[in-house]
């Protein structure tokens, strides 16, 4: 059965806390579900220069797209073909998340040294912060997400941890996490779930304690469903504590996507968003 999620509900305070005890599964071997199912297969769905990234949804349907090498974010049509860049060129873009009122918010980072998060507005970043309160720098804030109560969250993989952000005021902390190279995240049902290469991790707020609910590495994250989706490059696509459905036959599964019962799948070697169609498949 996919992982149940337990929803957050305690307020989130904005201080600095140490880095908790994992807790939950630690075993190291995944489910026995048996092998992937055969026939699942991914099959190119649009081809980009630049590659694709991260991924999100407009109010419209449709699929945000971040181009890996061009900072750009593409609006394309599934069903027609169209497409439309909405925001050009941005330096070091990462991950978007498209808020309820379309505010396009997002993380920029060289991946390395410097880092910062705010939202997009006419081709450029309109920033927040790129620290801490403490002082603690943002250095490679992969993904960003709003949280329930509003609070913008990013993670970062070279500092493995979250900075947690209050909009209006700026105000952040950094909250340290058990978790190797965390980069996907995502909240279902308000709780918050993480990907590292050491598994998929429920991480309550504020303090940043873990659950781990799949000893499997992970790097995107999507819901299809009621069922929380996550991918890597040995299992491909799985059901956080279920089964896998392959690769598909690409090489770097990353970022996802469930639009209805397909899956779109950023290939984070070649240059191309793929499809998956997930219908028929039982977790």
């Amino acid at each position: 059965m996919p992982a149940v999620l337990r929803p957050w509900t305690a307020p989130l305070t904005l201080v600095l806390l140490g880095c908790p005890p994992p807790s939950g599964d630690d075993s190291d071997s995944p489910p026995d579900t048996g092998p992937p199912p055969d026939g699942l297969t991914a099959e190119p769905a649009l081809h980009l220069a630049d590659g694709p990234g991260d991924l999100d949804l407009s109010a419209e349907g449709m699929l945000l797209i971040v181009t890996r090498w061009g900072g750009s974010v593409l609006s394309w049509d599934p069903a027609s073909g169209a497409q439309d860049e909405i925001q050009h060129a941005i330096q070091d873009l990462d991950g978007v998340f498209r808020a309820a009122d379309d505010r396009l918010w997002a993380a920029c980072s060289d991946g390395q040294v410097e880092g910062r998060v705010g939202w997009l507005d006419r081709n450029d970043l309109v920033e927040i912060t790129d620290r801490a309160d403490d002082g603690t720098l943002m250095r490679g804030v992969e993904d960003v997400a709003l949280a329930p109560d509003g609070t913008l969250v990013a993670v970062d993989d070279v500092l493995e941890g979250l900075f947690l952000t209050e909009p209006a005021s700026g105000a952040t902390a950094f909250v340290p996490l058990a978790i190797a190279n965390p980069q996907g995240l995502l909240f279902q049902e308000g709780a918050l779930v993480v990907a590292g290469s050491d598994g998929i991790w429920e991480v309550t707020l504020p303090g940043g304690a873990v659950t781990r609910l799949d000893p499997r590495g992970g790097r995107g994250l999507a819901l299809w469903g009621d069922t929380l989706l996550a991918s890597n490059a040995e299992d491909g696509i799985f059901a956080v504590g279920g089964a896998a459905a392959g690769t598909g036959g690409i090489a770097g599964p990353d970022d996802l996507l469930a639009l209805g019962d397909v899956l779109y799948i950023s290939d984070s070697v070649g240059l191309d968003l793929y499809a998956m169609d997930l219908s028929g498949w039982e977790p």
